[in-house]
């Protein structure tokens, strides 16, 4: 569509065509169009002419009337984007030429009597022994840190997290029930082991790092979850080194139940636990065992580490 000087004529398509298709014969010079054809001499002495065709502009920044090309017929295909698709087909990786034992289990090869309990599996799968020997130092220094007077020997510690076990799946309402002379609530298993005070005092010097090897918290590299961090580095390569990897393994998240603030807290309106902590969890898909998680501690933007 014509627009300089206020001037406005159309072009038809079979025109268009005849324009594009243009070449040196005579035949150009009887095309039609529905003005007279003074609109474009009246243009041309302001030196631009626009043209739009099908709401495509095109400018000619020449002084005279653009002459008809003299060329070889233009193929319109010439000038398109040429797309070379390739078929793929996803292959799976394939393992059983791999020299690789899945799911061999590493822990408990010799035991006495060829007979395993529960407890001996509990101990090999999560190193249990180092696991002690690492939280009874850290605990004292923590306690030392903060102007306490606080020790503690390595079996007291395996009693203090063996009475967090039975709390675990042993639930009443308040910590101090356990203690209860009330024979509903009183559980021996917890009182005999160790006095209340006793316990409180444990738990509230428990620490797994030192607080003062923390890197600042304005770093990029600030870790939020660095209070437990050494304790999941140790589960996950006491998990993996328990059981070889399976061939099919499956990733998903997990809720740890917590209604604190914190700010790694997370809400999921779809998991049967909305609130609390999220892992993300590697498991076997046909056992569900774990091989690998880690704690979700927000949105990373230095990309993966």
């Amino acid at each position: 569509m014509f627009r300089k000087g206020r001037g406005l004529f159309e072009l038809k398509e079979n025109e268009v065509q005849q324009i594009l298709m243009a070449d040196n014969r005579d035949e150009e010079d009887n095309l039609l169009l529905d003005e007279d054809q003074r609109l474009l001499t009246q243009d041309d002495d302001q030196g631009i002419v626009d043209v739009e065709i099908d709401g495509t502009i095109t400018e000619h920044t020449d002084s005279t009337r653009p002459e008809p090309s003299t060329s070889a017929p233009v193929n319109e295909a010439q000038h398109q984007p040429v797309f070379k698709w390739n078929s793929r087909t996803y292959a799976p990786n394939v393992f059983r030429d791999v020299e690789y034992d899945f799911g061999k289990v590493q822990i408990c090869q010799e035991a006495e009597n060829g007979l395993l309990t529960p407890f001996d599996i509990f101990c090999s799968a999560t190193n249990f022994y180092n696991l002690v020997q690492y939280i009874v130092p850290e605990s004292i220094q923590y306690a030392h840190q903060n102007g306490r007077e606080f020790t503690i020997d390595l079996e007291e510690m395996k009693a203090f997290l063996g009475m967090n076990v039975v709390m675990g799946y042993h639930i009443l309402p308040s910590l101090r029930d356990y203690w209860s002379t009330e024979p509903d609530m009183a559980v021996q298993f917890i009182s005999n082991v160790m006095p209340r005070a006793r316990f409180e005092d444990i738990r509230r010097n428990l620490h797994f790092c030192n607080n003062e090897a923390v890197r600042d918290t304005t770093s990029s590299n600030y870790d939020r979850a660095y209070k437990v961090r050494p304790i999941i580095e140790h589960f996950n390569v006491s998990f993996q080194n328990a059981l070889n990897n399976t061939v099919k393994q499956s990733i998903d998240e997990q809720m740890i139940k917590f209604k604190g603030h914190n700010v790694m807290k997370q809400y999921i309106k779809n998991k049967p636990v909305k609130w609390g902590f999220k892992l993300w969890c590697r498991c076997d898909a046909a056992t569900g065992y774990l091989f690998e998680f880690d704690l979700y501690t927000g949105k990373r933007t230095s990309g993966i580490e």
